[in-house]
């Protein structure tokens, strides 16, 4: 009965065992398994880690790039503006290159040409976009004014003498200009009495109009003086209305009983008739101012007369009186103008070649030291040399053209006679 009962025991003992060991190996199973699970979650999770660490190295990486691209974008974009141009430039190539179709290109030109707009207006900035709008307005003002400051306005503003400030300008130059016109007359006077007419400039000539107009506005022609004539055909023979010139020149000779400016206003009135190509009284008053008893050779403007006396008598076919007073212009000769003058007369007329070879010569000399015979003509003697059968007419024309300052020495270098000369 023990026994049975200790056997029960012992199998009881034996089954709870096997229970507790099936319990602790399941219980050890699960454990393991739960471990076995965190280790995969964790594993998992340290993976995510790993991936998100990774992403955001990638993300900062990326950061750090486009900041750095930001920092050179900043830089270029604060470089010169010619730089900035080239870059959108080449941008603009670029994007025309890899347009596949034409309105991407379009696009792409319109868009670099809004951007080049936007920075050319950045770069040029509000002033001078403000300066330009100021000056438009500027302009619209001045156009305005012009409308409503009449030419009619001024002349009433003149005659009324409008305010205090303009009457007082306006009585000012009615004071000062006589003083001024006759300060003009004075030295526009002095410079023909020295024979300085051909030098006269276009200040000159200014003058001359000023004086002459005020002249007329104050008297009329019965009542000029021998200065006023004088200063008409000066004015005259400036506008190269020689004939007109000449009248005023010849009044002027009856108006005057000093030998000196008589002889001043014959002179010019021999020119003149020269210029005008009324030869035979030309001649007539070439040779009264050489005839005349209070000439001499020692008076300015005595060779001047002399050589173009001679010219014209040769240019008239009297070849003998007219050598005659070459000759006597080359002994008293003072202008290196006049010297180029007397030299084409002969070169002119002349009959031997060497003769005229020998001349030429020398008036290559002279050309080539810039001396020149301006607002003169010797036309009338080449027309006469042609006529007597001068053997090189084109170079004679031309020649007398360089003379007289009316064509470039160059010209004549087509010639094989003026190269050889």
């Amino acid at each position: 009965m023990k026994r049975n009962i200790l056997i029960i025991c012992l199998v009881m003992v034996l089954v709870g065992l096997t229970a507790g060991s099936a319990f602790v190996a399941s219980a050890a199973d699960e454990r393991a398994t739960e471990l076995k699970l965190m280790d995969m979650e964790r594993r998992i999770f340290i993976d995510k880690l790993a991936t998100q660490r990774e992403s955001f190295e990638d993300k900062a990486r990326r950061l750090e790039t486009k900041v750095i691209q930001l920092e050179r974008d900043l830089e270029h974009s604060t470089s010169g503006f010619d730089t900035r141009i080239a870059d959108l430039r080449s941008h603009l190539n670029e994007r025309v290159d890899d347009s596949a179709s034409y309105t991407n290109k379009i696009f792409a030109i319109y868009t670099g040409m809004f951007v080049v707009f936007l920075t050319a207006l950045s770069f040029l900035g509000w002033r001078t976009v403000k300066g330009w709008i100021e000056g438009k307005v500027q302009e619209l003002s001045t156009g305005k004014l012009e409308e409503i400051v009449t030419e009619e306005l001024v002349t009433k503003v003149i005659e009324n003498k409008g305010s205090p400030l303009i009457k007082k300008i306006i009585d000012k130059l009615e004071k000062e200009w006589p003083a001024q016109i006759k300060s003009m007359r004075e030295e526009l006077l002095t410079k023909a009495e020295q024979g300085l007419i051909s030098q006269f400039d276009d200040e000159d000539n200014e003058k001359l109009k000023n004086v002459v107009q005020d002249l007329q506005e104050t008297e009329t022609e019965e009542e000029y003086d021998y200065d006023d004539w004088m200063l008409k055909g000066l004015m005259e023979y400036g506008e190269r209305k020689y004939s007109e010139a000449s009248d005023s020149f010849r009044n002027a000779i009856t108006l005057t009983t000093n030998k000196d400016k008589k002889l001043d206003a014959i002179e010019y009135t021999a020119n003149c008739l020269q210029l005008a190509k009324n030869s035979s009284e030309a001649e007539k008053y070439y040779k009264q101012y050489l005839e005349s008893e209070s000439v001499n050779n020692s008076r300015a403007g005595y060779d001047d007369v002399l050589g173009n006396c001679a010219g014209l008598l040769l240019a008239r076919g009297a070849r003998e009186e007219g050598f005659r007073k070459l000759e006597e212009a080359y002994r008293v000769v003072k202008q290196h103008a006049l010297m180029l003058e007397l030299l084409f007369y002969e070169y002119a007329h002349i009959e031997g070649l060497e003769d005229r070879n020998v001349k030429l010569h020398n008036i290559k000399k002279l050309i080539i030291e810039n001396d020149r015979s301006v607002n003169f003509t010797m036309q009338i003697n080449v027309e006469r040399a042609i006529a007597d059968g001068h053997h090189n007419h084109e170079l004679l024309s031309d020649l007398e053209r360089v003379i007289c300052a009316k064509k470039d020495a160059e010209e004549l270098e087509k010639y094989e006679e003026w190269k050889q000369a």
